[in-house]
């Protein structure tokens, strides 16, 4: 007996020694945490200058990076400019109150909408030549910086005899590139080829020759059923050099162009339109905006000088006649004083003569105005619908105080 008591007071000694343990070892770890709170500049600055070998290399990596990159990046350049809106004054008194249903005022966005049309983007589309794109085939990576910074005052000499990409100061003026057929409707993808002389070789994807020519010469030719025609106005580039051109159908160079703009008008109810462009050739984006400004101002002008030639036609087409109406009822009044000697007329048949005269006014200013309407609407339209009610009733107005008066 006294043996195991001994042992099982041994055992109970040390589960007590390891509770005791485990109660002060989170004090101590405690205090142990403390101490790593600490920042030890010294183990800092070693560790730095331990690993500055890897440091140096990954800066001198990044700084190398951004180098590359700030030497090979396109600028993008943005050319703008202002538009402003006519607002157009009121034409009939009495009418205001469907100005906006006849079109008195210009809209803003309706003159947006206007510059966005293919009636303006597709001259401008037709007369810079934008459904050809063109690119010359320059050296990977560095090739397009390299012949940006060259400039255009003299063409480049090839670097390391590799004369099929451009180097700088290579000009790629076409004045026309046609086709009939299905190819007319079709984007297409070319390759020219400059050779001695101011000449060039035409190749498809297949590389194909499809025309052999010269600047300044129209060339000719007929690919799968296809003709086509190539006129270089313009043509400077080292021979063997390349050229991508990319020809889209005018629709598709329209809608490429509408996307690419950006028309919105500056502020609220200013009557200011701003168009602007982004590309990275800034010759190119101003002339696509003093285009497109030209040509809106132009078609206002053209638009304008339209109605006006048409309402002076119905002027003299009716000014004979009113003339000859005027003759006839001044020769029966002075028969009729003939006949039945002075008339004096009542105050109340005076206030209806001139209400008359005021309806047939009215008359002819909405009948200049029907015919204004005419010229941009069709006749189911809503605004000639209303001026012809409106004619309509002042007609009724008229004989009913005509049979009045009788």
């Amino acid at each position: 007996p006294v043996p195991d008591a001994c042992c099982r007071y041994r055992e109970y000694s040390e589960r007590l020694t390891m509770n005791l343990d485990d109660v002060n070892k989170p004090v101590a770890q405690s205090a142990r945490d403390g101490d790593d709170d600490e920042i030890d500049l010294a183990e800092l600055f070693g560790q730095l200058n331990a690993n500055r070998k890897k440091i140096l290399a990954i800066a001198a990596a990044v700084f190398f990076i951004a180098a590359i990159y700030a030497y090979t990046a396109t600028p993008i350049y943005t050319a703008n400019a202002l538009l402003q809106v006519e607002q157009q004054k009121k034409g009939l008194a009495g009418m205001e109150g469907i100005a906006g249903l006849l079109g008195e005022s210009t809209s803003s966005l309706a003159e947006i909408e206007i510059i966005r049309s293919r009636s303006i983007l597709g001259p401008v589309v037709q007369g810079l030549n934008l459904h050809l794109l063109i690119e010359p085939n320059y050296f990977p990576i560095f090739g397009k910086a390299i012949a940006r910074r060259h400039g255009e005052e003299a063409l480049a000499e090839p670097l390391l005899g590799m004369s099929s990409f451009a180097w700088g100061g290579e000009q790629l003026d076409i004045g026309r590139f046609e086709f009939t057929g299905e190819l007319a409707g079709t984007p297409s993808k070319w390759f020219l080829i400059a050779t001695e002389n101011n000449g060039f070789q035409l190749f498809d994807q297949d590389d194909e020759v499809v025309l052999t020519g010269k600047a300044g010469e129209l060339a000719r030719g007929e690919y799968e059923g296809s003709a086509i025609a190539l006129f270089i106005s313009r043509f400077i580039a080292n021979p063997g050099a390349e050229f991508e051109i990319v020809y889209l159908p005018m629709i598709e160079a329209t809608n490429k162009l509408n996307k690419e703009l950006s028309v919105d008008e500056q502020g609220k109810d200013t009557n200011i339109i701003a168009i602007s462009i982004q590309g990275p050739d800034k010759g190119e984006i101003k002339e696509i905006i003093d285009a497109i400004a030209n040509q809106y101002v132009r078609s206002n002008v053209e638009q304008k000088s339209k109605e006006a030639g048409t309402l002076l036609e119905f002027i003299s087409q009716q000014l004979p006649e009113m003339k000859e109406d005027l003759d006839t009822a001044e020769a029966a009044l002075e028969e009729y004083k003939k006949t039945a000697g002075t008339i004096d007329l009542s105050f109340e048949a005076q206030n209806t003569l001139r209400e008359l005269s005021d309806i047939d006014r009215q008359i002819s200013e909405l009948e200049l105005k029907r015919l204004e309407l005419s010229q941009k609407f069709t006749d189911i339209h809503p605004a000639l619908s209303v001026v012809k009610e409106q004619m309509e009733e002042l007609r009724k107005q008229k004989e009913a105080i005509e049979q009045e008066f009788k």
